[in-house]
C-alpha cells in the first residue's frame, strides 16, 4: 500500500489512465481528497465519458465526510483505495492510523484534527454514563432541569477536550 498525498483538487488529482467504463469501453478516472471547513474531508472520484465527443468529465462522485481521509494505491492490483478516521475512534485506533499513514498525518490540518480526536478520546474514556428510567410523565420543570444539566455536561466535556488539546499542542512544540 502506497500513501498518495497532495491530491486535493481535480487539477492535482491522482489520474488512472486505463479504467473500465461499462463492459467494453476504457476511460480515465481521477481521485482527490476534498476538504470543507466544518464538515471534514471526503474522497472524490470522476471519470471521463468516452461516449461523448471530446470525452468530457462526468459529474464527480463523493464519499461521506470524515475528520481525516487518505488515498492509498494498492500496489498488488493497482487500485486506488481510501481510508478514514472515525470521529469516534479510540486513541489506539488513532495511533494505528498515524503509524499506517505518516505522510497524511504530518499535514498541519490533519495533525490538528488528529490531536483534537485524541483529546476527545481521552476525555470520553474518563466519562461514565448512567441511564435512569422515570416513572410517569416528567413535568415541564423536570424537562427544563434535565436540558440544563445536559447543556452543562456538554460544556464541561468541551472544556476538558480543549484542555487536553492544548496539552497535545504544547507536547508537539517541545
Amino acid at each position: 500500500m502506497k500513501e498518495l498525498t497532495g491530491h486535493t483538487s481535480p487539477d492535482t488529482a491522482y489520474l488512472v489512465p486505463d479504467y473500465p467504463y461499462g463492459f467494453t469501453l476504457r476511460t480515465e478516472i481521477r481521485y482527490w481528497i476534498e476538504t470543507k471547513k466544518g464538515h471534514g474531508q471526503r474522497t472524490m472520484s470522476q471519470t471521463r465519458n468516452p461516449k461523448k465527443p471530446g470525452q468530457p468529465w462526468n459529474k464527480p462522485k463523493a464519499s461521506t465526510y470524515n475528520p481525516v481521509r487518505v488515498l492509498v494505491l494498492n500496489e498488488e492490483n493497482g487500485h486506488v483505495e481510501h481510508d478514514a478516521l472515525s470521529p469516534y475512534a479510540t486513541e489506539a485506533q488513532l495511533d494505528a492510523f498515524v503509524a499506517k499513514y505518516p505522510e497524511t498525518s504530518k499535514d498541519e490540518r490533519n495533525r490538528k484534527q488528529i490531536h483534537f480526536l485524541i483529546a476527545s478520546a481521552r476525555v470520553q474514556s474518563r466519562i461514565t454514563y448512567t441511564v435512569t428510567s422515570q416513572s410517569g410523565t416528567p413535568t415541564p420543570e423536570e424537562i427544563a432541569a434535565q436540558k440544563q444539566r445536559t447543556s452543562e455536561t456538554h460544556a464541561t466535556i468541551r472544556k476538558a477536550t480543549l484542555i487536553e488539546y492544548a496539552k497535545l499542542q504544547n507536547e508537539t512544540k517541545e
